[in-house]
């Protein structure tokens, strides 16, 4: 095929003739943290760069294509919702009517290596056509596949902080905006010492600061695998403390290196 000078608006030279297609659109619109969630057909920036991945799809037809986003993205059309009074419509059936078969996978970083929670959604499309033993045998390696997938499950062997540059790194050097407008004033720690107070006790989560080693004579240092303590306001200081603890408390690990806790129903305030 030759290579497409367009593509959904797009002006740089695209190629047509991939076997294989990654991708991952946007998920602005998805987030549960946005407060003005869309769906695909609302004009946002989700829905356009998928759609625009389904129109390369559509016109192309590579034989594997493999997407990646929030958890939160209409991936089963089975379990789509109504919404602001109309059906949406699950991101499978966009690919299976354009005759590809399709699977789900709910994945987490942290148990496949990475000391890191990151849950994201992967959806695996296979085009139907491109496979000569029938859709039948194409469903049967695809199931292998995920089953695959689950069989290379291994927790994180490594802390956190083996993963991440090195306290005196000159990479971690706080620099000047690039784009010339004056830093932000940080908020004073006294307007948010309150509303820390508040949080904490409502989440159950102690008074005291693991983290920083915060005392009452105000001295304060985190662990060496943080850049200096100077270089964070009070309220950020506080923040990680609370972050720490509610990690342990609510997520059953240890932030600090990659260490299951306790069960919630057996979890109590550690510190």
């Amino acid at each position: 095929m030759q290579p497409s000078t367009t593509a959904y608006g797009g002006k740089a030279t695209i190629p047509g003739n991939l076997d294989v297609l990654i991708a991952g659109f946007c998920c602005d619109d998805f987030s549960s943290l946005n407060a003005h969630r869309k769906n695909l057909d609302e004009n946002g920036e989700s829905g356009d760069t998928f759609f625009s991945i389904l129109e390369y799809v559509n016109r192309y037809r590579p034989k594997m294509v493999v997407l990646e986003n929030v958890l939160t993205a209409t991936w089963l059309d089975a379990k789509a919702k109504v919404k602001k009074g109309k059906q949406q419509i699950g991101l499978d059936k966009h690919f299976l009517d354009l005759g590809y078969e399709v699977v789900f996978m709910r994945l987490d970083t942290k148990q496949y290596y990475l000391p890191h929670t990151r849950n994201r959604g992967y959806m695996l499309c296979m085009l139907r056509d491109s496979f000569k033993g029938g859709v039948a045998e194409l469903r049967k390696k695809m199931a292998e596949f995920t089953a695959l997938v689950t069989d290379l499950k291994r927790p994180a062997s490594i802390p956190i902080d083996s993963m991440l540059l090195d306290f005196d790194s000159p990479l971690l050097d706080v620099t000047a905006r690039e784009d010339g407008a004056p830093p932000r004033k940080p908020q004073a720690w006294d307007v948010c010492a309150l509303d820390h107070q508040h949080y904490a006790k409502a989440l159950a989560l102690g008074t005291k600061h693991p983290m920083t080693g915060w005392d009452l004579t105000g001295f304060k240092v985190l662990p060496d695998f943080y850049k200096h303590s100077l270089s964070f306001t009070d309220r950020t200081l506080d923040f990680i403390d609370l972050n720490h603890l509610r990690n342990i408390r609510y997520k059953g690990f240890d932030d600090r290196f990659y260490s299951y806790v306790l069960p919630y129903e057996s979890r109590k305030v550690l510190y």
